[in-house]
């Protein structure tokens, strides 16, 4: 009795093995660098960067409803350039997350004023 339930239990454990196997995607765990944009309906709703993009959008996921995101890695970018990039993102699609609080909040002004003084 005890190998009849034995062999039935390897046998779907391998039935699930093949199963899993043809759909199964594998997924980078790491933190993921990225400058990120949220798509709703094929429009853009929000414009980030991020120095761990899983943890990002989880938190997203809590606030906003979107079908999709398309981003690019920026690791070895510096806090500026990433920020240069999001900055860029927001302007162009003007993401109706965004606002200009949140421009002047994560410091594109502060930003802005320090770089004129570099010149």
């Amino acid at each position: 009795m005890e190998e009849a339930q034995n062999q039935k239990k390897e046998t779907l454990t391998n039935e699930l093995n093949e199963l899993l196997a043809d759909t199964l995607i594998m997924v980078d765990i790491n933190p993921i660098e990225a400058i990120y944009v949220l798509i709703s309906n094929n429009i853009v709703i929000y414009a980030g960067q991020t120095r761990n993009l899983h943890i990002r959008l989880s938190e997203h996921r809590r606030k906003m409803k979107f079908d999709s995101v398309r981003y690019f890695n920026a690791k070895g970018l510096s806090r500026v350039e990433m920020m240069d990039l999001e900055l860029h993102l927001i302007e162009v699609f003007n993401p109706r997350y965004n606002s200009m609080w949140h421009v002047e909040h994560k410091g594109f002004i502060r930003m802005n004023k320090w770089r004129s003084t570099q010149k």
